[in-house]
Parts: structure tokens; sequence; C-alpha cells
């Protein structure tokens, strides 16, 4: 049990901020580049058809692969 009271209705005031969660993603380069290249993979995979299970979930069909009409 804490030692102070804690009142329900009291306004709610931080003692530790996370300056993480006030930077847009374009100052936080890391996230950025973590998130294009997740994105890229990501997108590779799909396209690779490298895992037929999560293309059929996704209800991806394949490409033929006679190639497109003229």
């Amino acid at each position: 049990m804490p030692e102070e009271c804690i009142e329900p209705g009291a306004t709610f005031h931080p003692n530790l901020l996370y300056p993480m969660s006030y930077m847009s993603i374009r100052e936080n380069k890391t996230f950025l580049y973590a998130m294009i290249i997740s994105g890229a993979e990501f997108f590779t995979v799909i396209a690779s058809d490298l895992f037929r299970n999560l293309n059929d979930s996704l209800e991806l069909v394949p490409l033929p692969e006679c190639g497109f009409p003229k």
C-alpha cells in the first residue's frame, strides 16, 4: 500500500516524461529506418510468394507465369 492516500478524482501529474513519445517520425531516425526496412521486407515476402499460407490467408493470388498480355 502506498504511504500517501491517492484520490480517485485527483488530477494526473506525471513525474517522468518519455521524450520518444513526443518526437515525430522524422526526428527519430532509428524508428524511421526500422519502419522503412520492415515495410520493404514485408512487401518482398508477400510479392515473392515465399509463404503461400500467408498469401492464402490474405487472399492474394499468384501472378501468372506466362507474363502479361501485349
